[in-house]
């Protein structure tokens, strides 16, 4: 198990797993950590934890807490981009760590939104829904159709090309709040720095060759919460109701048609197969039906992985696939699933 009882206690206890990422180096794993519901409304506690699996207990463990993030995600940059742990919360805030060299908050990421004017000092705030990872490189993307993506020495560049919605200039309160409802990004994924695809609120589908970002036709105006560049060159998209699309370009075809009350918070490519997970637990795509993990023939995952299977994350190179959720996670490595620890032992 990768905690003892002390470690666990000190660092686990009272908290859930709410994300988790593959670390760039030495055998390292990011965890973040939320303090479970004790009646408070605000000021909830977070806990980064960056921990080097074949270390010795006691040099194991890295940690930060703090109670100033709301609605964070958590993702790591490998080489040959800057190799670090990112925590990047709902209002912009970043939280950065690389080892020996940085630890602690930093600048939160620029977001320029005047002559958008609806707010009382005449400009549009942005909102991060997600921070990810496409191959070595970190974007952070959210609204108005926003996508910031992480550069050297601890900076951000925001993607030019995708135009803020114009309604936000509007001076009708009913334009304005649809125009919010409509212009958030909530995932991206790339086949390279230069083919990605992004999805978002009303069937939104832009796509990045290198050059310029264009918005493609979609057959669905549902907000869209995944996309998924797989290994068989195919996109894969899911929507608010678990709904799966596979195409490419502006062609999709519909592969299942999904009835759930919960979206997929997340979705990879791992072992020619996609997965995609949620708070109800992670599925993968086996004979054009998303499958229950633990009910999957030729991936089959043991009971104990499934029942914290809510988040993924899969190395760059492709080779493992981290998962959480409540109070454990597992890790593949292209041969079988470890159990690294569970709130239940």
């Amino acid at each position: 198990m990768l905690f003892d009882k002390k470690s666990w206690k000190d660092i686990c206890q009272g908290f859930m797993v709410r994300d988790c990422t593959i670390g760039f180096a030495d055998g390292r794993i990011g965890l973040m950590l939320v303090e479970m519901s004790d009646g408070r409304d605000v000021g909830w506690r977070t806990r980064f934890v960056s921990v080097r699996m074949d270390a010795p207990m006691s040099e194991r463990f890295f940690v930060l807490e703090t109670s100033d993030l709301s609605f964070a995600s958590l993702a790591s940059a490998w080489a040959p981009s800057q190799e670090e742990f990112l925590v990047v919360d709902l209002a912009r805030q970043v939280w950065a760590y690389k080892p020996k060299t940085y630890r602690d908050f930093e600048e939160a990421i620029a977001f320029d939104g005047r002559g958008y004017g609806y707010a009382a000092a005449g400009k549009v705030g942005s909102a991060i829904n997600k921070l990810v990872r496409v191959h070595s490189k970190l974007y952070a993307l959210g609204s108005p159709l926003r996508i910031f993506e992480r550069l050297p020495r601890q900076t951000w560049t925001e993607h030019a090309g995708i135009p803020i919605p114009s309604e936000l200039k509007s001076r009708s309160d009913k334009l304005i709040t649809k125009a919010i409802g409509n212009s958030g990004f909530n995932d991206l994924s790339g086949f390279s720095e230069n083919d990605l695809y992004v999805v978002g609120d009303a069937g939104a589908v832009w796509h990045f060759n290198g050059t310029a970002w264009e918005k493609l036709p979609f057959p669905s105006d549902r907000k869209l919460y995944t996309v998924t560049c797989g290994g068989d060159d195919c996109v894969y998209i899911t929507d608010i109701t678990g709904t799966v699309w596979e195409g490419r370009n502006g062609a999709w075809e519909l592969i299942e048609q999904g009835h759930q009350t919960l979206p997929y918070a997340d979705a990879a490519w791992f072992q020619g197969t996609l997965w995609c997970a949620n708070d109800d637990g992670m599925r993968a795509l086996e004979n054009n039906r998303m499958v229950a993990a633990h009910l999957l023939g030729k991936h089959a995952v043991p009971d104990a992985v499934a029942r914290i299977s809510h988040c993924i994350d899969v190395s760059p190179d492709g080779q493992k696939m981290l998962v959480c959720g409540g109070q454990g996670a597992a890790l593949h490595d292209s041969v079988a699933w470890q159990l690294l620890f569970s709130g239940d032992q």
